[in-house]
């Protein structure tokens, strides 16, 4: 898909894109998907200068986050995580990050900033997950890595 700047620029989303979903008939033409995209995460920007035929999303959903009209969402793929669940040939790994335990108090009512590691790992066992993963030490050293690299720019 090709655009000019005559027009309102907005994220072409393809129907096989695994990460998001784009219901046109909401699309207001806003122009608030591309922005984001071209500004903050630069794949726009890349196509821009080298016009494909294809859109070359990342899947990192912002696009969504930024749609007043909501006509962009995230794909949903719990249907998918329940058959595997189901299926006893599987093993059905969870690997989690430290905000996903923050993030999982808050949306149960608990005080912001609440560390709830334990009620979430057994609502993941109850839900069927033969291991559940912590990913702490290696979202640690990615600070540290982030870290280095801006001071380095610094």
């Amino acid at each position: 898909m090709l655009m000019n700047r005559t027009t309102p620029f907005m994220v072409p989303v393809d129907d096989a894109n695994p990460a998001i979903i784009k219901n046109e008939a909401l699309c207001s033409e806003c122009g608030h998907c591309f922005a984001v995209c071209e500004e903050e995460i630069g794949v726009a920007a890349k196509y821009l200068l080298n016009q494909r035929e294809a859109y070359p999303c990342i899947g990192c959903g912002q696009c969504s986050a930024v749609c007043p009209e909501k006509a962009i969402t995230g794909r949903p793929h719990y249907k998918i995580v329940k058959e595997l669940i189901k299926d006893p040939e599987k093993i059905v790994v969870f690997s989690t990050s430290p905000s996903v335990r923050v993030g999982f108090a808050d949306g149960f009512g608990k005080e912001p900033g609440t560390f709830a590691q334990d009620e979430m790992v057994g609502a993941l066992r109850a839900l069927g997950a033969d291991y559940v993963f912590d990913v702490t030490f290696s979202a640690d050293l990615t600070i540290m890595e982030e870290g280095s690299e801006l001071l380095s720019r610094i």
